[in-house]
């Protein structure tokens, strides 16, 4: 049976497509087309799209932002998942509680954005590194004396039998540039930061500063993956 015509009416909100160019996904703006590219907007959907491809026997991968990958010419053999709008929100869901919920989706900018909307001061060293909240909690990113582990509080998973659950942070050993998230055999969904309230002002003032910083060091008008070494 044809891949499509197992996705065919399953459910409403995702997108498949076939032979897509992944230079379309990456910040290095190369590589050849992935074989099928699914988007997906709920963790059910997630949770079907797995499954079809277990029963279809089709390798896949899940990217962010593209901001960490690299794709060959050749392309990608199988299936690419990516988060889609319903999958990238960011959310304060009390105005007293200095923390705030994101997607996995969820570019780290905009999430540091909107913690200097609401006053909220700690992830102003994410606010330029160009990729996504779950990206961001898998290799534990930081920048400028942060890193995610400084802030990061629990995590909203899927693990590999297929079920959701929220894990402390601790859980996730997080280390320079590391966790052990794939090692767990976890997907992230979201995840909890906890802040500290600040000076709106003073918040905006240090991201751009810290973004003036980059855009001198870095040849952000090119496509690249940022810092490379």
């Amino acid at each position: 049976m044809d891949i499509l015509e197992m996705f065919e009416d399953l459910f409403d909100y995702s997108e498949v497509e076939t032979s897509v160019s992944m230079k379309e996904h990456t910040s290095f703006k190369v590589g050849g087309n992935a074989d099928v590219f699914i988007t997906v907007n709920t963790p059910m959907e997630l949770a079907l799209t797995i499954k079809v491809l277990k029963e279809a026997q089709m390798d896949y991968i899940i990217i962010g932002k593209g901001s960490n990958l690299l794709v060959t010419d050749k392309g990608i053999r199988g299936a690419v998942i990516k988060f889609g709008e319903r999958m990238s929100g960011v959310y304060r869901f009390d105005e007293e509680d200095d923390s705030i919920y994101a997607d996995a989706g969820a570019s780290l900018s905009s999430i540091a954005a909107f913690a200097a909307e609401n006053s909220l001061t700690g992830f102003e060293f994410a606010s330029g590194i160009p990729g996504s909240f779950g990206g961001g909690i898998f290799m534990n990113a930081g920048a400028y004396d942060g890193e995610m582990k400084d802030v990061l509080e629990s995590v909203y998973v899927m693990d590999s039998a297929g079920e959701l659950k929220t894990l402390p942070a601790e859980e996730l050993g997080l280390s320079y540039r590391k966790s052990l998230v794939e090692e767990k055999g976890l997907i992230i969904l979201g995840g909890t930061i906890r802040l500290k309230k600040g000076n709106k002002d003073d918040i905006k003032s240090l991201m751009d500063d810290l973004n003036r910083r980059r855009r001198d060091k870095q040849p952000l008008n090119y496509p690249s993956a940022g810092s490379t070494f």
